[in-house]
């Protein structure tokens, strides 16, 4: 298991950089997807283009993309189940 992963991450309007963030434990009740396709959606456009959507603005760092779809690599013991 990897102990870091990479991941599209704004840093201000159009400043977009591929940056390798430390990956923790798994918290209680969560499982651990190794990502295989994602995807964009106009929330992350707006992030992009303005740093920010609606009243949300972007005051650090943030991982943009949400659509994505993967391989379950690891579950916590107590998680509930898989869907």
């Amino acid at each position: 298991m990897t102990d870091s992963a990479v991941a599209a991450t704004l840093f201000g309007p159009e400043d977009l950089r591929v940056v390798e963030h430390p990956l923790g434990p798994l918290t209680p009740g969560m499982v651990r997807v190794r990502f295989g396709a994602g995807g964009i959606c106009g929330s992350d456009l707006h992030y992009f283009r303005h740093a920010r959507t609606g009243d949300f603005v972007v005051t650090s760092p943030l991982v943009l993309g949400h659509e994505v779809a993967g391989e379950i690599v690891e579950i916590s013991a107590d998680a509930p189940g898989l869907a």
